[in-house]
């Protein structure tokens, strides 16, 4: 079987709405986590909201 990639988890900043891509985290069983960075490369802020609740976050 073909090896079928990871797709990216991504975090949006609260304080710019920069977004960022995770950081993946190898695990055992030869998956990935993915971590959020530690501070936004734009404005230095440091709360994300995952991208796939962005959405409800700004309502």
């Amino acid at each position: 079987m073909a090896h079928v990639p990871e797709n990216v988890k991504q975090f949006v900043c609260s304080s710019c709405n920069v977004v960022h891509a995770g950081t993946p985290i190898h695990q055992a069983d030869g998956t990935h986590s993915w971590e959020e960075p530690p501070a936004c490369g734009a404005c230095e802020g440091e709360e994300f909201v995952p991208m796939e609740q962005w959405i409800r976050h700004h309502e």
